[in-house]
């Protein structure tokens, strides 16, 4: 029984479905493969750590002279670097504690010297202090600071008390609508100008607001703030001068007793201890890391142990279960016996699942490859029209099987498709049928004069329609020029 293009098609596309399915499927099984596969690596690697850390715990001498001879030989290398390594911090850090000792007697012998400078620096200024005292110009000089000072001190207070005062009653004589009449027209000073009447008027308003004694409460408020900050300049400036005069004094005394000498020489020497101090305080941290670094190296389960447990563990991952089983069977520990075995065993299961890996990738290349047969076989049915409903193929090709054998990896897509073409047909469609009877009929002798009749009857009825087209439109005019 012939198949259909539409069968067809769906069992391409279902075959294609499960050849995808079929390609993930693989793809997820190397997946789990190599998981597993990571995994096992993992173990072995823990376990050769283990046999290497159990071969060889610590760098002491002990333990090196009862490892294994491969063992023995990696950690006598890494031994002699580590006792080099140690020498040369000893000599380090033997250097920098002289250094350090050397700059600890400097600073002690400067804090000394410092001391002394300071005992010195004391007993003179007493005795400037004493000599100062008797010098009468000293005297008199500081009698008129102190004069001065509390000059300055009363005279800031009462500015104070002024500058509050004026805040507080200025605004009465401004807010003042006839004291500020008469201060403008500058009553009672010889800018005022006005005569007669207007004089007559402004003496009476004054004498109504006492003028005289309010402009005098006035021009106090506003300008004795002022003169007393400039005398309270002059006072500050005459201070000035007596103190600069008093300092010259001590300096020029100082001087002449040696005291000005003494304080130079401590200062110097405070800088130099400074110095000295920081100094210390640096190369003490460099013997405190050297210490540090020396303990980290002498460390037998230090940064050397690690480096050679890395190499002990590169070696031991270079050799063949069997010999590291072997090798382990010489001493009489149980314990590296059992690590030994660890190792086998999980070789032995990476070597069965890098088989595993290898039939894995071949079968995902595999369901790839008919995966992309059957999408490209699809394509080209689609392409070429096989899916149309009249399209279908003949019972002596078995397209279904054809399909199946792409599916299974037996036949090529190619080879397939020109099976195809060959036993692809079309069924013929409407128009090719009626065609065909439309040129039988034609052919028959009562055709044309049916084809007459038909004629006439045509004819009759287009006459009788345009009749009424015409009688209908006049009958609209008609009714148009009546309702107008």
């Amino acid at each position: 029984m012939p198949v259909s293009g539409a069968a067809v098609l769906q069992q391409l596309q279902q075959a294609e479905a499960d050849a995808l399915q079929q390609v993930e499927e693989s793809r997820r099984v190397i997946a789990e493969g190599r998981r597993r596969f990571d995994e096992t690596v993992k173990e072995r690697l823990d376990a050769i750590d283990e046999l290497a850390r159990h071969t060889l715990p610590n760098l002491d001498a002990p333990s090196v002279a009862q490892a294994w001879s491969e063992a023995k030989q990696l950690a006598i290398q890494v031994r002699l670097r580590r006792d080099d390594h140690i020498r040369r911090l000893e000599n380090q850090l033997r250097s920098l504690e002289e250094q350090r000792e050397d700059l600890e007697r400097q600073l002690l012998s400067a804090t000394d010297s410092l001391s002394q400078k300071l005992v010195t620096r004391d007993e003179l200024a007493v005795k400037l202090e004493q000599l100062l005292s008797v010098d009468p110009q000293f005297k008199a000089l500081t009698a008129e600071a102190g004069q001065l000072q509390l000059r300055i001190d009363r005279g800031e207070a009462n500015l104070k008390e002024i500058e509050a005062d004026a805040r507080e009653k200025l605004p009465a004589y401004e807010n003042s609508s006839l004291f500020k009449y008469l201060h403008d027209r500058g009553f009672g000073t010889p800018q005022y100008e006005h005569r007669g009447f207007t004089r007559r008027m402004d003496r009476w308003v004054a004498k109504m607001i006492d003028y005289k004694r309010a402009k005098h409460g006035y021009e106090f408020l506003k300008t004795t703030p002022g003169r007393m900050g400039e005398k309270l300049g002059e006072w500050r400036v005459q201070l000035d001068t007596a103190l600069k005069q008093i300092d010259e004094l001590q300096q020029k005394k100082a001087a002449e007793i040696g005291l000005q000498a003494v304080q130079q020489a401590v200062t110097q020497i405070e800088r130099s201890r400074d110095l000295l101090s920081v100094e210390v305080d640096r190369v003490a941290d460099r013997v405190s890391e050297s210490e540090q670094e020396l303990g980290g190296v002498r460390d037998t389960t230090g940064k050397y142990y690690e480096e050679a447990l890395k190499l002990l563990r590169e070696f031991l991952a270079q050799q063949r279960a069997e010999l590291l089983a072997a090798r382990a069977r010489q001493t009489q520990d149980p314990i590296d016996d059992q690590i030994t075995a660890r190792v086998a065993h999980e070789a032995r299961e990476l070597e069965d699942m890098q088989q595993e890996a290898a039939w894995a990738v071949q079968n995902v290349k595999q369901a790839e490859q008919i995966h992309r047969d059957l999408a490209d076989l699809t394509r080209r049915f689609v392409g070429a029209g096989y899916h149309d409903p009249r399209s279908y193929f003949e019972d002596d090709f078995d397209v279904m099987g054809a399909i199946r054998s792409v599916a299974e990896g037996k036949q090529s897509a190619s080879r397939v498709w020109m099976e195809m073409r060959r036993a692809q047909r079309m069924a013929p469609g409407w128009v090719e049928q009626t065609a065909e009877t439309a040129q039988n009929v034609m052919t028959h002798p009562a055709t044309w004069a049916i084809l007459e009749a038909m004629g006439h009857v045509a004819g009759v009825a287009l006459e009788e329609a345009a009749r009424r087209s015409y009688r209908n439109r006049y009958h609209r005019m008609s009714d148009s020029r009546r309702s107008r």
